[in-house]
């Protein structure tokens, strides 16, 4: 699922302008089923600056219904994390992770140390 090595990216966003940068997926997340009729997906990219990239791609097979993309820039992954936690339109007013955002979340820390330790607690 990661890439090794830096590809362009372009990323559409609905309303806003396009975001293009160079970097790599370092996680992923859907909450896709085999009969979902509606889908988000989250991917999380690392620029070759060292930038955060969080693309949120809601995703429909209803008739009149269309899919949306967003996606933001941030220096980082805590601004990311916070982005991730209240960007989920269903629990207005509610601070919350959405499962598919925790597992991009988890899966960045896979590849990622700065997602590695800013997602875990560590206790005594």
């Amino acid at each position: 699922m990661s890439e090794h090595t830096n590809t362009k990216h372009k990323i559409r966003r609905d309303g806003e302008r396009a975001l293009e940068f160079s970097g790599r997926i370092i996680g992923e997340g859907s909450d896709w089923t085999h009969n979902s009729t509606r889908w988000t997906t989250v991917t999380i990219y690392r620029t070759a600056g060292g930038r955060i990239v969080v693309k949120l791609y809601d995703r429909t097979q209803w008739q009149g219904e269309s899919d949306t993309i967003r996606a933001e820039s941030f220096r980082t992954v805590s601004e990311a994390i916070s982005y991730l936690r209240n960007s989920n339109e269903n629990y207005e007013g509610d601070s919350y992770l959405s499962p598919e955002a925790q597992a991009a979340i988890e899966s960045a820390g896979e590849s990622d140390a700065e997602f590695a330790s800013a997602f875990t607690e560590t206790v005594e």
